[in-house]
């Protein structure tokens, strides 16, 4: 028989992933579910522009862009049959109770951001950046009271595109504008950024706004992640 193993969604309060949402024990925010599908699917899409006028023959292709792309998968939700009590309550886990958590941390604003979380789908060779945009709740088994024993829920998770880079800094603390460093070799790891966002016609200011830094005299800690967006 195959064992099952648990998908993780892991919770992060921006787009950078590195500050993860804290719990009512101020924890780390997690979902998990036992998860073994019989197959998930990702799907990407590249638009171009076909339009052919009346009287006109084929034209070619003209590029457009490429969206997110977006993960669909069924997550299934069992009513335990020893329950597991929550720690605030003290009373059982119910599937209610585990559809209403996945709601909270993927659904539903949060009041710092005013926006639903970020997220990271982790199982065997999938990690996800994502958010989720669909989300259609089967109700398919009930006891005698009329309480929920099964759930499948159908996710779409739409992929997260800014996924962050490692800057490659490894000093401790440097200012991404000082031009007094004494060390070369650090002042030249500094400049693989801005070399970078060169290349790409992206201005430091703009690196800046898309981490929520609140200027471009940022201090780099070293193993810091920066997108590029």
């Amino acid at each position: 028989m195959t064992q099952l193993s648990k998908l993780t969604i892991k919770v992060y309060v921006n787009s950078n992933r590195i500050e993860r949402v804290k719990n009512s024990k101020d924890e780390d925010e997690k979902f998990e579910v036992m998860f073994n599908p019989e197959d998930y699917n990702i799907t990407y899409i590249t638009h171009y522009n076909d339009t052919v006028g009346i009287g006109e023959g084929a034209k070619e292709l003209q590029y457009r862009g490429n969206p997110s792309g977006q993960l669909r998968l069924k997550l299934l939700l069992d009513a335990p049959y020893r329950p597991q009590k929550t720690a605030t309550s003290g009373k059982p886990t119910t599937v209610k109770d585990r559809i209403e958590h996945l709601k909270a941390i993927a659904v539903t604003e949060n009041p710092d951001t005013k926006e639903p979380n970020y997220l990271t789908i982790s199982w065997g060779d999938l990690n996800y950046n994502c958010r989720l945009t669909n989300l259609t709740i089967n109700y398919t088994l009930f006891n005698g009271e009329g309480h929920v024993l099964h759930a499948e829920l159908d996710c779409v998770f739409t992929e997260d595109k800014y996924a962050p880079i490692k800057t490659g800094v490894t000093s401790a603390y440097q200012d991404l504008t000082d031009t007094s460093i004494e060390n070369p070799q650090e002042m030249q790891k500094l400049h693989q950024l801005s070399s970078v966002s060169n290349n790409m016609n992206i201005d430091i200011e703009t690196i800046a706004k898309r981490n929520d830094l609140n200027s471009i005299r940022y201090v780099i800690k070293e193993g810091t992640n920066i997108i590029i967006p």
